[in-house]
């Protein structure tokens, strides 16, 4: 082999090796690139999904819809509209999604209050049972809808009692709420549309007694949320993946789904 035949290949073999790698360059320009705006796509509508559109409660929880079904259709003589303050662990959950923001905020806050709370309101019913007797039923809004039988006052509970001028049975404050609110909206929880404060003062409307003053008492603190506590874009997401999978882990975990009967 002579020396122009050797550097023949030579220069060929570069010359190869130097349009493979632009090749393999380009091949891998193009796929970060498609990977890039698919990847964005994909994350935009999974947002709007898990910040705006995600259903997961459709029905009550085995537990409430057992004591919705046994007590159903027993007249509701009085009411107890309540707040206690948040539990330390949404405190601390807050605070992780807004990265500090929120004990910033509260700390602000208490400079010039120092009795300042934040508050989950709450409702107790009092029913009358076919024997006469009366009976406690605790209803608030979390995760899912909670119905309990009876209540304990351990939560350092603010309370405001309230007589009905209408009779009205357990079963139709739930059933006609549902129907104003809609299904989707009624089952489901967002932290600024549709949180307790929003699902309370619906019942007090289908009982009558949402005024002005009765209110102003439920929604102590919605400014704190809407103004001071407006959570950015990423601690939005962020919280709603965390409520999302706290849903979906209760009703396949703790409570079940009651899948083939519906209170209408």
């Amino acid at each position: 082999m002579n020396i122009y035949m050797l550097n023949y290949l030579i220069n060929n073999s570069i010359l190869k090796t130097v349009l493979i790698i632009f090749l393999i360059l380009i091949v891998g320009f193009l796929g970060f690139i498609i990977f890039i705006y698919l990847s964005y796509k994909i994350y935009i509508l999974v947002k709007g999904w898990v910040n705006y559109n995600c259903s997961s409660n459709t029905q009550y929880s085995q537990n409430s819809y057992m004591v919705l079904n046994k007590y159903r259709d027993c007249d509701i003589t009085r009411v107890l509209v309540m707040r206690r303050p948040l539990s330390s662990f949404a405190i601390r959950l807050l605070n992780f999604v807004t990265f500090g923001k929120m004990n910033f905020e509260l700390e602000n806050i208490r400079r010039a209050d120092k009795n300042f709370q934040l508050y989950h309101p709450s409702m107790i019913v009092e029913i009358e049972l076919s024997n006469g007797f009366k009976k406690l039923i605790y209803i608030d809004k979390d995760t899912n809808i909670n119905i309990k039988d009876g209540f304990e006052n351990k939560f350092n509970s603010e309370i405001i009692p309230y007589c009905l001028d209408n009779k009205i049975k357990l079963g139709e404050l739930f059933d006609k709420t549902r129907s104003k609110m809609g299904t989707i909206k009624f089952f489901n929880w967002n932290i600024y549309k549709n949180n307790c404060q929003t699902f309370t003062k619906e019942l007090m409307k289908t009982l009558g007694i949402a005024g002005i003053r009765k209110l102003d008492f439920l929604y102590q603190n919605r400014n704190f949320f809407k103004k001071k506590m407006k959570l950015s874009e990423l601690s939005f997401y962020i919280f709603n993946i965390i409520h999302n999978i706290t849903v979906m882990f209760e009703n396949s975990i703790n409570y079940g789904m009651v899948s083939k009967l519906q209170l209408y």
